[in-house]
């Protein structure tokens, strides 16, 4: 997922391209949506099969970082498997308009959301005056 800059707006886009060409998904990320609000923006998740104590939420350096510890014993001899229960990790870049302090998540009937809250005014530190001698 790449963070653009749209009308000095930031706003989430996923990689249309690799969804165009057929997304390989090569390290499991399950299917996930993004919505976007006045208030915030919204990761849903679908993750059947979990348990929510197996999933991990972080933040470092303005990215979020979503992923799973799982156990999955393959005991049985598949004939066609198109879902299973395997690690996963995806990472999404955080526009400033994200209030990191107030990010929450939950799991419930097999999603998992994370709730992402907007400031309301973005302060920018990045910028610094220089006195001009």
């Amino acid at each position: 997922m790449n963070l653009i800059t749209h009308n000095l707006r930031p706003i989430l886009f996923d990689d249309f391209i690799n969804d165009f060409f057929g997304n390989i998904n090569q390290n499991n990320t399950p299917l996930y949506n993004i919505f976007e609000n006045d208030k915030e923006y919204k990761i849903e998740f679908s993750v059947p099969g979990f348990d929510k104590k197996q999933f991990s939420v972080e933040i470092e350096n303005d990215i979020l970082r979503v992923s799973n510890t799982s156990e999955d014993e393959v005991s049985d001899k598949y004939y066609k498997r198109q879902f299973n229960y395997s690690n996963f990790s995806k990472t999404f870049n955080l526009p400033e308009i994200v209030n990191l302090d107030k990010i929450s998540s939950e799991y419930k009937n097999g999603i998992l959301r994370v709730i992402l809250p907007k400031v309301k005014e973005i302060k920018n530190d990045k910028i610094k005056s220089i006195e001009i001698k």
